[in-house]
């Protein structure tokens, strides 16, 4: 009995390759199914509002302590503080909502300004942009009306004599009129 051997070339894979897989690989290792994220943003959500309520609780859990012990001071004086924070806050929000709403109404015309001031800035804003979407249409009235200016140099008492009264010439010119 007599044994053959046959050798086998392997190719053996460019390092171009061998880093093209290992990029590929860590790319698949870091993505995270869609279900997975979305459940996990859902979760830190729900976690977050969690923790507003208890700092929430906090809050006040103090307040009542400071009051039991007699210093309504500083809580008033507290209060006061969160009070004009917020103020502050909320009169920057609305100038910033009445800038945003006085340029967005110096695009309406102004016999309609003072009708669209009363309304609220996102039906403004609506009204506008669909204002803004329609195009315009110009009408060519040198051609009876008709807006398709490629045919507007071609009339009929252009035609050549004899192609007057061919009745497929006719149909041709006529053709391109149509709508």
């Amino acid at each position: 009995m007599e044994t053959t051997h046959t050798e086998v070339k392997q190719e053996t894979p460019s390092t171009e390759d061998v880093q093209t897989q290992t990029i590929n690989d860590d790319v698949k290792s870091e993505q995270i199914p869609y279900a997975r994220f979305k459940k996990e943003i859902a979760r830190g959500k729900e976690l977050q509002s969690q923790l507003e309520g208890l700092q929430a609780q906090i809050s006040d859990a103090n307040e009542q302590k400071l009051i039991s012990e007699g210093k309504k001071d500083e809580v008033i004086t507290t209060q006061k503080e969160k009070i004009a924070q917020l103020t502050e806050t909320a009169e920057i929000g609305l100038k910033f909502m009445q800038e945003e709403k006085d340029r967005w109404l110096d695009k309406i015309p102004e016999e309609k300004r003072e009708l669209w001031s009363k309304a609220d800035l996102s039906l403004i804003r609506e009204y506008v942009e669909d204002r803004e979407s329609i195009k315009k249409v110009s009408v060519d009235n040198s051609m009876g009306g008709m807006t398709n200016t490629s045919f507007k140099d071609k009339k009929a008492s252009d035609m050549v004599k004899d192609g007057k009264s061919d009745p497929a010439q006719w149909k041709a010119f006529l053709s391109n009129f149509k709508s």
